[in-house]
This record gives structure tokens, sequence and C-alpha cells, in this order.
């Protein structure tokens, strides 16, 4: 099968320990059944089966390489559309448990639907938007890391995002190399809503050219942080 071979190419560059027969599986039926929804809801724009498999999948799971993934037990996926990058991962880590924000409805009927499908028992979906959360008690504050994939600008989504997490928990932010450059200029954004650049993870997405993956550590809700730089 042409796509179950191209699932295995590309997840085996990425050199992913432990990777199960019924993760593969699993993960070829949530892109079957994406395909197949989106002939009549707009799930994602894009078009080529290479390009849904390279820049959804392949590119949420990068986070499974990250140092931090051990600190992280609760797991926001905040704006995550068709579920991205929260189930792939959700997939991959039957231990920990995903929350995916989500506040349209059509979208979150489809993540519903996948819950289901693959019987994954480890996500909660949250029909709602970020910034009224993160004023509820059961959700400011709560949790160890976020993960923010083609949501809104940097600057948007650390303010969306930070609210919700603990005191010295994670934000990881998917970008490209010119976010990147965009990001690391701005020396006044860590100060105003108390956070650091803890690290930058750079790899490349096959012909999908170089990206990164930001990850910030929450300091404190407001502070004098002087340096955003790793």
């Amino acid at each position: 099968m042409q796509i179950k071979k191209l699932f295995l190419e590309n997840l085996n560059k990425m050199d992913l320990p432990d990777l199960k027969n019924e993760f593969i599986d699993n993960i070829i039926t949530y892109f079957l059944e994406l395909k197949e929804w989106n002939k009549k809801f707009n799930l994602t724009g894009l078009k080529s089966d290479e390009d849904i498999i390279i820049k959804l999948f392949i590119d949420s799971l990068y986070f499974i390489k990250l140092n931090i993934v051990s600190h992280c037990e609760t797991i926001l996926d905040i704006g995550s559309g068709a579920g991205f990058p929260g189930i792939p991962n959700a997939l991959y880590f039957k231990n920990k448990r995903f929350f995916l924000i989500e506040a349209n409805r059509k979208k979150c009927s489809f993540l519903k639907h996948i819950k289901n499908k693959l019987f994954i028992n480890n996500i909660e979906i949250i029909n709602e938007r970020a910034e009224k959360l993160s004023k509820m008690n059961n959700y400011a504050d709560k949790f160890d890391c976020a993960l923010i994939k083609a949501l809104a600008k940097f600057d948007i989504s650390m303010k969306l995002a930070l609210p919700l997490i603990k005191n010295s928990g994670y934000c990881v932010y998917y970008a490209s190399n010119k976010q990147k450059s965009e990001i690391l200029s701005d020396n006044k954004l860590c100060d105003l809503l108390g956070f650091k650049i803890d690290n930058i993870f750079d790899y490349d997405l096959n012909n999908s050219g170089k990206r990164c993956l930001i990850i910030v550590k929450k300091l404190w809700k407001t502070g004098n942080n002087k340096n955003c730089s790793t």
C-alpha cells in the first residue's frame, strides 16, 4: 500500500523509539478518515497524500524527539483543528493525557469521531476558545505543556497558552526558519509575559524545508526576565 510505504519511509527517517505496528495501523486509519471527512468539511487545505502525511502527521510527531517530553504528562493542543499535533502524539504516548482545544464544532465532531474510531482513551476534546478557558479555575495554570501548530503568530499564541500552563511548564511552538528569526529578534515579549526561550529544536521536514520547535518555559505570570534567548 502506497500510503503505508510513505508513512514508514518518513517515520524511519525520524528514528523514533519503540515504534509499534498498532501505532502505524492507527495513524493510517486516521489519515484515511481525514481524507474522507475532508470531502465534506474543510479540515485541511492540503491536497496531496504526501503533503498531508509530511506536513501534518510527521511534522506533529517531532515533539517525541524533545528532551522535555518526560516532564509533560498533561498536554494541551491549542487550536487542534483536525487533531494536529495532539492526536498523532496521543497515539504514540498512551500513558500521557492530551486535551484538544478547538472552537469549531464541525472540527470537534471529527475529533470525537477519531477518538471513538480508534478508541483513544487518553484524549479529552474541549469545544471552547483558549482565552475563555484561561479564566476558569479548573483550567488556568493546570497543564504541564501546550503544543501550538498553525494557530497564530508567536506573540498571540503565547498570550493564549501561558495562562493555561503551570509555572515551570512548557509551550512548544511549531515554526518555520523565517518565524524563528522573527521570534528571536523580539527582546520584549518574554519580559511582558514572563517566560524564556528554553531551547530550539531544528529539523529538516524533507522537501518541505527546514522547521523548528521553539520550546518556551513559563517562569511566572509577569516578570523581569532580561534574557529571552537560549
